[in-house]
């Protein structure tokens, strides 16, 4: 679904990854861990097609990002960190505004709306002005917003930022409901490696732009005689990334 071919990303000098080789498969939860600038968010830009890669080939759904953007950017939803709905309009009034960008049929827009909204439990929302949400409620939508289209592809960049230990819990199981019903494959970054550790079915760990390992929570988590994960990702970001 997803791959990265001896990638590289600079900005002027500044090298933000380097030489990422990674495959993401259908229908799969996948983790990028590390710490602040460590090159997730440029990866997921990458992925998104918002950057083009200096070096190498990104391919998502079978369109290389630097060659057919349009192409890959029909399978793609994404949620960024920072909140992005127009607080001023109502829930219903964002998701008809991204329809209408989407070019969406008024009919179809709806009915896929009130299906996302049920299945997140927002569907009593719909008339509410987005300011007098909460965090968890506002992150939702973003969610619900971000599939509208039916993308194959969701990137979440810290989905649960700020959000406390129920709200973040409620947001991983309604990502599981909406994944087994839209057969999603899902991206994400998190500085929790509880969630990484319970939720993904494989995890990256990046330093520095480049990828120091790769592969299901378990074998991550023994990596260098780890113990377990935290210990692993310590002993990984601890130490020089060459």
């Amino acid at each position: 679904m997803i791959t990265f071919d001896s990638v590289e990303k600079r900005y002027d000098k500044k090298i933000a990854v380097a030489d990422l080789s990674l495959t993401v498969a259908t229908g799969t939860f996948f983790a990028l861990l590390g710490p602040n600038g460590a090159g997730k968010t440029t990866t997921i830009r990458l992925m998104s097609t918002l950057t083009r890669p200096t070096k190498g080939t990104v391919t998502v759904a079978g369109h290389d990002v630097a060659k057919d953007a349009a192409g890959a950017r029909r399978h793609i939803g994404a949620v960024f960190q920072n909140n992005s709905l127009d607080d001023d309009l109502t829930v219903g009034e964002n998701l008809h505004l991204h329809a209408l960008i989407q070019s969406m049929y008024t009919t179809d827009a709806r009915r896929r709306a009130n299906e996302l909204l049920e299945l997140m439990g927002m569907e009593a929302r719909t008339t509410q002005i987005v300011r007098f949400l909460s965090g968890g409620e506002k992150r939702r939508i973003e969610i619900a917003r971000a599939l509208l289209h039916r993308p194959r592809i969701l990137y979440l960049d810290e989905p649960t930022a700020g959000l406390d230990t129920q709200v973040r819990n409620a947001m991983w199981a309604y990502l599981k409901q909406l994944t087994a019903a839209e057969a999603l494959t899902v991206v994400f970054t998190t500085h929790y490696l509880e969630e990484a550790e319970a939720n993904a079915d494989n995890i990256a760990v990046i330093r520095s732009g480049r990828l120091l390992a790769c592969g299901p929570p378990q074998a991550v988590s023994t990596t260098r005689g780890a113990s377990g994960l935290t210990d692993a990702y310590l002993q990984m970001t601890s130490s020089d990334p060459s």
